[in-house]
């Protein structure tokens, strides 16, 4: 017996997911442009990290960064349908539970409560 598809995000998961700021990076580079490839993520989220000087970024961190991506953000959010991460073809777009994280996503932004 299979489990139901979830069809939205539950708070609690809306908030842990949400509490990493590197999976926030990834849904702000997604919602500014998807689809996207795991290497145009990894280039955005070098060049977004502000601990990462651009001069500074060298071939161990993009690394470090795509290995995360590929291994443990990407199939995270794809687990909770909020990308759609197809590994065959290397591109990631949004998921059916993504829109429940925009608002958060907006909230976060603007620094409103």
């Amino acid at each position: 017996m299979s489990c139901p598809q979830q069809t939205t995000l539950e708070t609690e998961t809306v908030y842990t997911l949400l509490a990493d700021e590197r999976l926030r990076a990834v849904l702000e580079s997604l919602r500014a442009a998807a689809p996207a490839s795991p290497d145009e993520l990894e280039r955005r989220l070098a060049a977004s990290d502000s601990s990462l000087e651009a001069s500074a970024a060298g071939d161990a961190d993009h690394r470090a960064i795509a290995i995360e991506l590929i291994h443990y953000y990407l199939p995270k959010l794809d687990d909770h349908d909020v990308v759609e991460y197809d590994r065959s073809d290397a591109t990631v777009t949004t998921g059916s539970n993504f829109d429940d994280l925009e608002p958060f996503l907006d909230r976060i932004e603007t620094g409103s409560s």
